[in-house]
């Protein structure tokens, strides 16, 4: 007869609430790494170098300078001339092939103030004077229009916020316009959507800001640059003026552009929407009696490079972690006090984790740099996602060691051992060769185990109804009587003990 089959132990109540704690984490940790990498992806101004190349490895870099420190358009020129000739020393040349293809691309910009007049109606914004690539740096949300080109020999566009649209003319829609900056009428290229929020306003982002050419905001921005005569003179000595103008600015370019005028033409950093346009620079050398021809169309000649650029940026070839930022930092100078950024990977995990290191100090700033808005933005999330990673990190260790404290309380409480775990299954491995080679003995075994089986589910059926109570087990079966019943068997009982008695009396006499 087969003996009863061994009743399973299944997972206890503390375990099934630890594995529900343990996916409660896992999920947690999973949505806040999502948010992280959405909240990452909206930022596009921290990822030019996926942007510009699959091929090569490159990394974005910026560099940020004190407003007394800032550089002057023709310094640019100098320090991309720096930039190239490192490179060719360490033999990164250009792979591609085109009219259009570069090594490496940068931009330039700086703040001032201006005060824009539509009409009978102005506006105090401040200004962002850009050079270069800029808008391929910073892709902004355009509500109309287009952004303007670089290389626009009248430098007279401009790009509003909705904002500032808002309050000259009453209306989105508005490019093509034209407002006026004292004397100096300026064509609305677009207009785009400038971010919202709290976090928006403590990085520095006003209420009006545009976009305008460097020359633009040389000639009328002021408040936030440095003073005519004085800026950009503690970094010039930095800066050899006496380089080949020709070499100097056909920086990174696959073919330098030929030029039509004695303005150069083939830099490097003219990298805007038109970049075919002939003597479409945005700086280069001039001659001496060359006549200025930066305020076509307005009464102001006056035109001084007082030294406006405190930000400049730049995506190049990056063969070795670093190298990219080094090369700019040797370009730049120690005089000139720059704060170098590598973009490419800060809200990456391994960046993550050197901000967690430092975290006491990510507050902290040495340096005399007033840092723009997109930057300042960057900074803090950088912080904010740190403290997320941070949380990612102890959730999955919280959930690895409550995991690994379920597998040591079960192996210590295990029924088992390993001895039994391989007798088993040499057991089992006997038993399914066995049913392969006697099929019909184990097909009778199995029929004799269904009826064993059938039989023992017929005992317990039995078991479980009530029994039958004869006269003589009555007594002892009384518990199971129904209710009812009880008054009717105890008469039962009472006639069955006088009988008894009865018939005991009559055997007595009969003795």
């Amino acid at each position: 007869m087969r003996g009863k089959k061994r009743r399973k132990r299944g997972i206890t109540p503390w375990k099934k609430t630890a594995l529900r704690v343990c996916f409660l984490w896992l999920l947690i940790a999973a949505g806040l790494h999502l948010f992280r990498l959405y909240k990452v992806s909206g930022f596009l101004d921290q990822r030019e170098a996926q942007r510009w190349s699959s091929d090569t490895r490159c990394a974005q870099v910026s560099a940020f300078l004190p407003a007394q420190n800032g550089l002057k358009e023709e310094q640019i020129r100098e320090l991309e001339y720096k930039i190239n000739t490192a490179l060719a020393q360490d033999s990164i040349k250009l792979t591609a092939e085109g009219p259009d293809a570069r090594l490496w691309q940068d931009c330039f910009s700086g703040l001032g103030n201006l005060t824009l007049k539509a009409g009978s109606k102005t506006v105090d914004v401040e200004a962002v004077g850009t050079g270069g690539a800029f808008f391929t740096f910073h892709p902004l949300k355009l509500s109309s229009g287009s952004y303007y080109s670089s290389d626009s020999l009248m430098k007279d566009e401009i790009l509003l916020d909705e904002e500032t649209a808002w309050k000259l003319f009453g209306a989105f829609d508005v490019e093509g316009r034209t407002l006026q900056v004292e004397d100096m009428h300026l064509r609305i290229a677009g207009v785009y959507k400038k971010e919202k929020g709290k976090i928006y306003e403590k990085a520095g982002l006003p209420e009006y800001v545009v976009f305008v050419q460097y020359k633009t905001l040389l000639q009328y921005g002021g408040g936030i640059g440095s003073d005519p005569g004085t800026a950009g003179t503690n970094i010039s000595s930095s800066f050899n003026n006496t380089a080949n103008t020709n070499t100097a600015n056909t920086a990174g370019n696959a073919a330098p552009r030929t030029a039509t005028t004695t303005v150069d033409v083939g830099d490097q950093s003219d990298t805007g929407d038109d970049s075919s346009t002939p003597g479409g620079s945005a700086g280069g050398s001039r001659p001496e009696n060359t006549p200025n021809m930066e305020n076509v169309g307005t009464t102001n000649t006056a035109y001084r490079d007082s030294g406006k650029i405190t930000a400049y940026e730049i995506v190049m070839p990056d063969p070795v972690e670093g190298y990219a930022a080094s090369v700019l930092l040797n370009a730049l100078g120690e005089e000139s006090c720059a704060v170098v950024v590598d973009n490419t990977n800060r809200f990456g995990e391994r960046s993550l984790l050197g901000d967690l290191r430092d975290f006491a100090f990510l507050g902290m700033r040495t340096q005399p740099v007033r840092y723009p808005s997109w930057e300042n933005l960057a900074m803090g999330w950088e912080t904010i996602f740190a403290a997320l990673f941070l949380l990612e990190c102890l959730l999955i260790i919280l959930t690895i060691l409550l995991l690994l404290y379920m597998l040591v309380h079960w192996y210590r409480h295990k029924s088992w051992t390993l001895a039994g775990s391989f007798q088993s299954m040499q057991d089992s491995i006997y038993d399914k060769q066995s049913r392969k080679r006697y099929p019909e003995y184990y097909e009778e075994t199995r029929r004799e185990e269904s009826l064993e089986d059938r039989r023992d589910e017929d005992r317990s059926k039995e078991r479980d109804l009530p029994k039958e109570h004869s006269e003589t087990g009555l007594l002892e079966d009384k518990g199971a009587i129904p209710f009812e019943r009880i008054h009717k068997d105890r008469k039962a009982v009472e006639y069955a003990d006088r009988e008894y008695k009865d018939s005991e009396q009559k055997k007595r006499r009969g003795e």
